[in-house]
């Protein structure tokens, strides 16, 4: 696995960082939120991890909807929260 690094607002590639863990989870599209963090996406679920910690499982924690905790386990659907109902 790699991370992508894209400068603003052109997206030029201006780095690739190889991987060797990417936490407990196979989490897919790394988001870097500017606050120190990666927010990842796996489908339905999010996790955050600081910048620099990737490859530390430790440091991931994931969105229970209404608090950052590091049991991946109690991550809930993020459309459950951020879709509005009817």
């Amino acid at each position: 696995m790699a991370v992508a690094t894209l400068a603003l607002p052109t997206l030029k590639l201006t780095g690739i960082t190889e991987i060797p863990s990417a936490g407990a989870d196979n989490y897919g599209t790394f988001i870097n939120g500017g606050d120190g963090y990666y927010y990842i996406i796996d489908g339905p679920k999010v996790a955050r991890v600081p910048v620099g910690s990737l490859a530390a499982n430790s440091a991931w924690t994931y969105w229970t909807g209404s608090s950052w905790v590091t049991n991946h386990t109690q991550a809930v659907d993020w459309r459950i929260w951020w879709i509005p109902g009817p």
